[in-house]
Order: C-alpha cells, then structure tokens, then sequence
C-alpha cells in the first residue's frame, strides 16, 4: 500500500509525498514538488520532473484522473 499526503499552497506550489509500504523492501518516502492550477472542479499539476497530473474535486476528496480522461476512483485522496 502507499500512503500519499498531497499539499496544494496558496502560491500555486505543490508538494506530494508517497510513502511506500513494503517491509521486505523498505524505501524512504518519494518527494515530488511542482505547480498545481485550479479551474473550477479540476486540479491540474505539473510536477518538476514534467510528470502532470489531474484530479477531478469532489465534496472534500480529490479523484485522480487517468490518461483517458476517465476518474480512477482507486485512487481518491481525502482531505485532512
């Protein structure tokens, strides 16, 4: 499993961290920053490395949208 906390700040930057859950291979956890805009229910960041990601805003979760434009509802992360 992957724990994943993603920081969205008032400047438009953005900070994602993954922590991996694998203890007969542990890692330290994946640190990402980037730029995020919003446009009304839509979340679009591009991180650092050129990697973008989308996520669709919903009551108070973010839902990943994959490469075909469709939700992956596998991959919701709630706010704290």
């Amino acid at each position: 499993s992957i724990d994943v906390t993603l920081n969205l700040f008032a400047d438009g930057s953005v900070l994602k961290s993954s922590n991996y859950h694998n203890p007969e291979q542990p890692r330290p956890p994946l640190l990402e920053s980037g730029v995020y805009r919003q446009d009304n229910d839509k979340i679009t960041i591009v991180y650092e490395d050129k990697n973008i990601e989308s996520y669709y805003i919903q009551d108070n979760h973010l839902i990943l949208i994959d490469e075909q434009k469709n939700l992956n509802n596998d991959y919701t992360l709630s706010r704290k």
